[in-house]
């Protein structure tokens, strides 16, 4: 397709500048079109188009501000909503409800990217899609959120914990090595992160 568009306004023996340091652009894509059009000349653009790209506008600027606020929303929403039982899927469908309800968000022109909402030991995973997994009293909760506006994408990362934070060890990364009583390492934690470590459910 993008071979056909560069004939069409006759570039195909042209100098043309791609992003080739862009982590969406694959080798092998742009094997394929010079395959396709073998007089092309390709050249990386990758600093020209950073650069340009760095100074904003007023309209860009209005974008980025309007998706901070409906970013800040979902954060705001997650943090009221989180209460014994809520599911993970619910959990998305309230942020999605308060951004689609918004007084500022008028025809819908901000949405929110799929949420990474995970709860309780799902918060080991580094990406999991939201399920119907509930969050129990004294577990912890991960959001990764982000709301667009014209491709214009504000991302934030919170944490939060139900309940008490020190009955929390479980959840507590700790190296994978031999943990004896009288490790240095083990007789400076906490009695009850001790007796996880003995168990070995580090």
């Amino acid at each position: 397709m993008c071979a056909d568009v560069l004939r069409r306004h006759g570039l195909q023996s042209k100098r043309i500048g791609f992003e080739l340091g862009c982590w969406n652009l694959a080798l092998a894509d742009v094997n394929a079109l010079q395959a396709q059009l073998p007089d092309l000349k390709i050249a990386d653009a990758t600093r020209p188009v950073s650069s340009v790209a760095a100074v904003k506008g007023e309209l860009e600027l209005e974008c980025m501000r309007d998706a901070m606020r409906m970013t800040d929303l979902a954060v705001r929403t997650f943090q009221s909503s989180l209460r014994e039982g809520v599911t993970e899927l619910e959990m998305a469908g309230a942020m999605a409800t308060a951004i689609g309800a918004d007084a500022g968000n008028v025809g819908g022109e901000i949405g929110m990217s799929p949420p990474t909402i995970l709860f309780g030991e799902r918060t080991k995973l580094p990406h999991g899609p939201s399920s119907r997994h509930p969050i129990s009293n004294n577990e912890p909760a991960f959001l990764e959120i982000g709301a667009s506006k014209h491709g214009y994408t504000v991302g934030m990362v919170r944490c939060a914990v139900l309940g008490d934070i020190l009955r929390l060890s479980l959840y507590t990364p700790w190296p994978r090595r031999s943990f004896t009583p009288s490790s240095p390492q083990l007789s400076r934690a906490p009695p009850r992160r001790q007796s996880t470590l003995r168990a070995g459910r580090c």
